[in-house]
Parts: C-alpha cells; structure tokens; sequence
C-alpha cells in the first residue's frame, strides 16, 4: 500500500495575516468600530467579534434574508471545558449587522 504525500501549506507570516486583515477591512462594508457598535446588544456575537477581530469574514455570495444586505461571519468557539468533555463545537456565525438577525451556524470542528 503506498503512503501518499499531501504537501502542507506554510504557515503564513505575521506580515501576511496582517495585509490580509487589511484588505478585508478594506473591502468590507462597514469598519470594525461600526461593527462593534452595531452588535452591542449581542454579548456572545460582541465577545468573538472582539476576541478574534482577524476571524472576521465578508462572504460575498450571502445575503440577509430580512433586509438584502451583506452578512458578516464571525468565527465561535465553545468554551475549554466542552472541549475538555468531548462537546466542543466551534465554526461561523453568519448575522447581518444591520438589522441584527442571527441567520445560521456553520460548523467546521467538533469533538
């Protein structure tokens, strides 16, 4: 049986993750500041969108279903203790920061 080799991507540089940031930010719809101030309400959204401002997504092809404008996704995470007892999720809260609707989760790891 042969092994196959699957070459790993590099690990990108601080100065790689950085101009990528500032692109997003660049091209997004609103800036971070409004962003903050637009979910303020929503103490678990506000605390990932502080926690990790570099997770922070614009997917072009998603829309609100409410108003029509773009929707923003913040990258969740479970606490330590749902990993440490094998119920950890984490993944993509996709919610329009607009009108303020939660649309939907996508997860991407769990244990």
């Amino acid at each position: 049986m042969r092994k196959l080799k699957i070459p790993i991507p590099p690990k990108p540089t601080e100065e790689e993750k950085r101009a990528k940031i500032e692109k997003m930010w660049q091209e997004a719809p609103m800036d971070y500041a409004t962003l903050l101030v637009r979910f303020k309400n929503n103490e678990r959204l506000l605390h990932y969108l502080k926690e990790f401002p570099d997770d922070i997504e614009w997917p072009k092809d998603r829309t609100c279903k409410n108003c029509g404008k773009p929707l923003v996704a913040v990258y969740e995470c479970s606490p330590a203790w749902t990993w440490a007892n094998l119920c950890g999720l984490a993944g993509y809260e996709y919610a329009c920061p607009y009108c303020g609707k939660l649309h939907e989760f996508q997860m991407t790891m769990m244990n």
